[in-house]
């Protein structure tokens, strides 16, 4: 998968601070109504991303990320992405759709500010909400 992520800034998604902000993804399908939220971690080098996902209703449930720094373009960033770890292929995790599209696909992220925090969005309907505060971890909400 190759990951473009538009004028990334120090400041951004991937910044030494990523680990310092309320970052949580979550994943929802309407039509089962049913939804999985993760809690991520990155572990950042100039070249390469670690990103670890955590579900906060079972610390047993991990899947781990590692994204590479393939090329820079006035546009942003590009990454190729591979899985280090992830459960079993007979899972029925929403997140493993979004996953495997991303590895056979290219992807933008778009960033879209508020007065609260920041979103950032894909093509394929990852929402990312970046939310403004302590930095206490999230707890899973129902919608």
């Amino acid at each position: 998968m190759d990951l473009l992520t538009p004028r990334l800034k120090a400041s951004g998604l991937f910044s030494q601070n990523a680990n310092n902000i309320n970052l949580q993804l979550g994943y929802y399908d309407l039509l089962s109504k049913s939804s999985e939220l993760y809690n991520p971690h990155f572990d950042i080098s100039p070249n390469a991303i670690l990103m670890k996902l955590f579900n906060p209703d079972d610390n047993r449930m991990q899947i781990t990320l590692r994204m590479t720094l393939e090329k820079v373009t006035p546009q942003g960033m590009l990454y190729s992405y591979k899985f280090i770890s992830m459960p079993g292929k007979d899972n029925d995790l929403l997140i493993a759709n979004t996953l495997g599209y991303l590895q056979r696909q290219s992807i933008m992220l778009n960033s879209v500010s508020y007065p609260g925090g920041n979103v950032t969005i894909t093509p394929s309907g990852l929402i990312i909400s970046h939310i403004s505060g302590s930095g206490a971890p999230i707890k899973k909400r129902r919608i």
